[in-house]
C-alpha cells in the first residue's frame, strides 16, 4: 500500500513540476490553464512506465535549459501531457469521471498545440479513437471534432464547453469520494 502511495505521489509531483515549468495552471491562456486543472483531476494513483516516460519527456522539454523556449518546445510538452491524458482516458479501470477529466485535459492540451506536431505524435488519432468510446461522456467526445478547426474557426464557447464538462467531471468524482475523506486532486 505504501509503495502505491509513493508511486502516486511521484507521478503527481512530476506532473506538478512540468506544470510549474510551463507556468500552469495560474499563468497562460485560459485553455492551457483548464488543461492543467483537468490533468490534475485525472492523475491516477498508478501510472504505467509508458505514461511515466511521457510525463518525463514533457518535464525535460519544459525544464531543460538547453531546450529553446520556443513555441515548438512548449507544443511538444503540451502534446506529451495530452498523450498521458489519452492513456488515462482509455484506461477502463479508472472511474468514468477520472477518464472524462483525462479526455478534457488531452483535448485542451491538443487544442493548445499546432496541428503538425499533434498529427506527427499521433495525438489526433488517439483522440479520434477516444471520441468513439461509448463509456466516455458524449459531450466531451463531441469536443474532439473541434480540434481540426483553425483557432479562429473554433466555435464560440469552446473553452467554456470544456470548463463545463470539467466541472461536471469534478462533481461526479466528488460524489464518488467517501464522506470524511477529502479528494486531494479536486481540492
Amino acid at each position: 500500500m505504501a509503495e502505491a502511495e509513493a508511486e502516486a505521489a511521484s507521478s503527481r509531483s512530476a506532473i506538478d513540476r512540468v506544470l510549474v515549468a510551463l507556468g500552469l495552471p495560474d499563468k497562460g491562456e485560459p485553455i492551457t490553464s483548464l488543461a492543467a486543472r483537468a490533468l490534475l483531476v485525472a492523475v491516477p494513483s498508478e501510472t504505467s512506465e509508458r505514461e511515466d516516460r511521457m510525463i518525463a519527456s514533457a518535464q525535460q522539454l519544459a525544464t531543460d535549459p538547453n531546450c529553446v523556449r520556443a513555441s515548438s518546445t512548449t507544443d511538444q510538452s503540451y502534446l506529451y501531457l495530452a498523450l498521458a491524458g489519452c492513456s488515462w482516458a482509455k484506461n477502463a479501470s479508472l472511474s468514468q469521471p477520472t477518464r472524462n477529466a483525462a479526455l478534457i485535459a488531452a483535448i485542451a492540451f491538443a487544442a493548445s498545440a499546432s496541428e503538425n506536431p499533434r498529427v506527427a505524435l499521433g495525438v489526433d488519432d488517439r483522440l479520434n479513437l477516444l471520441a468513439l468510446d461509448p463509456d466516455l461522456d458524449l459531450e466531451v467526445r463531441a469536443l474532439v471534432s473541434h480540434l481540426g478547426l483553425a483557432p479562429h474557426a473554433k466555435p464560440d464557447g469552446f473553452v467554456m464547453q470544456l470548463e463545463s464538462a470539467l466541472q461536471k467531471a469534478i462533481r461526479s468524482k466528488e460524489r464518488r469520494t467517501p464522506r470524511g475523506r477529502r479528494n486531494k486532486r479536486t481540492g
